[in-house]
């Protein structure tokens, strides 16, 4: 059965940004393991929770901002301006990789189906 997203009324939203709210800074991060033991919904409900609080960062492991549950990763709310913009700076990184990356596979495919239907349907340009 495919998970059905988070209304962003859904009180589990506000339970998981409680908890969250109580690790102020990098260094104090929650590990993701931690925070889906604490709740009975799982963990593609915890990250959709966390997806819906925009004061809540992640860390891929210590000193390094993004990804969420590689080993020494966690959550946390900023504690000063530089952990904001670490953090969206690595979102940033993150969505041009992702956008490399789709436009990579596009041109693999129209190059692969050439003169085939679909190439003509591969028309989504970032």
């Amino acid at each position: 059965m495919p998970y059905t997203l988070l209304d962003h009324n859904d009180p589990l939203i506000d339970r998981v940004r409680a908890v969250v709210s109580r690790h102020v800074g990098r260094d104090n991060r929650i590990e993701r393991r931690q925070l889906v033991a604490m709740f009975p919904e799982g963990d593609r409900a915890i990250r959709d929770a966390i997806n819906k609080c925009p004061e809540i960062c992640s860390t891929r492991r210590s000193g390094v901002v993004l990804g969420r549950g590689m080993v020494g990763g966690g959550y946390f709310v900023a504690s000063n301006q530089q952990e904001v913009n670490d953090y969206i700076a690595e979102m940033w990184g993150q969505i041009t990789g992702t956008i490399e990356r789709v436009n990579a596979a596009q041109e693999h495919y129209k190059a692969a189906w050439s003169g085939d239907e679909r190439a003509e349907q591969m028309s989504l340009e970032v």
